[in-house]
């Protein structure tokens, strides 16, 4: 009796933990399925670094991070910011990965900063800032607005004239002759070189030097260079200006190409400064009639006899320089005539080539080579969402599916576990690159077969 009671009260404890141990599994189940359901936060923290208050014409960066609770399956897309009384750009510096833990929680994200140089002084106001968000685990782009700001400007009186002055704390303006002598002949040319260089300004606000026709001379410019100096810690740092002008002596005479000044506000000092460098002074002289660029010396006559029968080969010779030179002076003129349209379509097609998907997925290839993790998942992003626009591909896990040997997903989940995870595995970019890159030939491979399914035959019967 004693050892079925036994055996009752055992059927009847293990039939109880199988029922708690169901619930159990029933209930963790449906609060994974919650947690899975719950959409993930995202959230923008905006700071003006910097002293307060600044003066007019000093630069401020303003560092804006996006979070998430997940991670971005593109890169954020800032929008162009209007600040009245003020310029303010995108930072060409890109953005960096970052993450915190803030109240327990762990947040993941980028950071890119707005450059704002103010015009005036005052209170400038910074309107609120939306960013589009593409976190993983959401049902589609969210939106995040960052809190109204306020940038202290001091007030700096300007004399009359000089309210729309260029504003900095140093410019300088220096110039070059090529060749440096100014004693020359009809024909002869001289390259005129001008270099402006200010701090905490950008190219597109330096003043172009203008190279003004003279009678007798003639006048050739070049097209202009800039250049943005940029260092990593300290930001932007200022640029340069180099204009450049080609005279070709027509006459002889007395020219001066004139003085080329600058006048800018001295942020610092608080007043109106003159940079300049001085006019160059040319003399011109006539070439001299009957010059011959060698003497002829004394000939006797075995040297004549030799020099009548070498006549023929020397008219074929002078015949091939002649067509050589004038050859070279129409290339000469064609290159004056439509070099800046050249360099104008040419600079276009590259800045075209630079903003597309294919220039996007080398950077990505270069990054991954390079075996940078960070710098490989931000042009990683960078290059989905050019190829977005040209596939419809909705997202990169979406394109990771397409690839046919189905190894490009694990690597991404390696590579963003090694982000933003803590994960101590190292990802392989150099598989996780080539995998991209076969489901990238097989969307545009896909897209091109359509677009030609869409063409109407070439001979309609």
């Amino acid at each position: 009796m004693s050892r079925w009671l036994a055996q009752r009260l055992a059927q009847r404890s293990a039939q109880c933990l199988a029922h708690w141990a169901l619930l159990l599994c029933l209930t963790l189940h449906g609060v994974v399925g919650i947690a899975q359901d719950a959409p993930p936060k995202v959230m923008l923290r905006a700071t003006l670094q910097g002293k307060q208050p600044v003066v007019p014409g000093q630069q401020v960066k303003l560092q804006i991070e996006a979070l998430t609770t997940t991670w971005f399956l593109h890169a954020p897309e800032f929008p162009t910011l209007d600040i009245p009384g003020a310029t303010a750009a995108l930072d060409d510096g890109g953005t960096s990965n970052l993450n915190a833990e803030i109240g327990g929680v762990k947040w993941f994200g980028v950071s890119r900063s707005y450059l704002i140089t103010p015009n005036e002084g005052g209170d400038l106001k910074i309107p609120p800032i939306e960013v589009t968000l593409y976190p993983g685990q959401a049902k589609g782009a969210m939106k995040a607005r960052t809190a109204p700001m306020v940038l202290k400007v001091k007030e700096v009186a300007r004399p009359a004239g000089a309210e729309n002055a260029l504003a900095s704390t140093r410019l300088s303006i220096s110039q070059t002759l090529s060749p440096a002598a100014t004693v020359l002949k009809v024909r002869d040319s001289v390259t005129r070189t001008v270099t402006i260089d200010a701090a905490g300004v950008h190219a597109m606000y330096l003043p172009p030097t203008e190279f003004k026709p003279q009678d007798g001379l003639a006048v050739y410019p070049k097209s202009p260079r800039t250049q943005e100096h940029d260092d990593q810690k300290a930001g932007f740092l200022g640029s340069t200006r180099v204009d450049a002008a080609t005279y070709v002596m027509r006459k002889a005479g007395e020219f001066t190409l004139p003085e080329v000044s600058v006048s800018w506000w001295d942020i610092k000092a608080g007043t109106m400064r003159t940079s300049s460098v001085p006019a160059v002074h040319l003399q011109v002289a006539a070439s001299a009639a009957g010059e011959v660029p060698f003497a002829i010396p004394v000939e006797n006559k075995l040297q004549q006899v030799r020099r009548k029968s070498s006549l023929p080969a020397i008219a074929h010779t002078a015949l091939l320089v002649l067509a050589g030179l004038v050859l070279a002076w129409v290339a000469v003129a064609l290159a004056l005539r439509f070099g800046r349209v050249i360099g104008r379509r040419w600079r276009a097609a590259r800045a075209r080539h630079e903003a597309s998907e294919a220039a996007a997925f080398a950077r990505f290839s270069r990054a991954a080579r390079q075996g940078n993790p960070a710098a490989a998942y931000a042009a990683l992003l960078r290059w989905v969402t050019r190829l977005r626009s040209e596939t419809g591909v909705a997202d990169v896990r979406a394109l990771c599916v397409r690839d046919p040997a189905g190894e490009a997903l694990p690597q991404l989940e390696a590579l963003e576990a090694f982000l933003f995870a803590d994960s101590k595995v190292g990802p392989r970019l150099a598989p996780l690159c080539r995998a991209l890159g076969r489901a990238r030939e097989r969307d545009l491979h896909a897209q091109r077969a359509s677009r030609a399914a869409l063409l109407p035959p070439l001979n309609p019967v």
